[in-house]
């Protein structure tokens, strides 16, 4: 059972790290995309420029992993090992 549960929070924390791993790469696509939405002049005004952010913030909440999911493999595996060690 102990093998298990440290078998989950391994699988957890690999998650995480995939996941973390993974925003760089995204977030160069999000900015490429971004860039080439934008029109091409020597001057942007303020409401141009808010937009364009506010975009990029949307695009990028779109693509980002979900770190909970691997935070709940963790506890899971945390409790099955508690609970191995508390019945012994």
């Amino acid at each position: 059972m102990r093998f298990l549960a440290y078998a989950i929070l391994l699988v957890g924390f690999v998650y995480i790290c995939h996941c973390q791993m993974e925003i760089a790469p995204m977030s160069r696509a999000v900015l490429d995309e971004q860039i080439a939405k934008l029109p091409n002049q020597e001057s942007y005004s303020r409401l141009d420029v808010t937009s364009a952010i506010l975009s990029a913030i949307r695009d990028m909440g779109h693509h980002v992993p979900p770190f909970i999911y691997g935070a709940f493999i963790m506890l899971g595996g945390a409790i099955i090992l508690d609970w191995s060690r508390r019945r012994k």
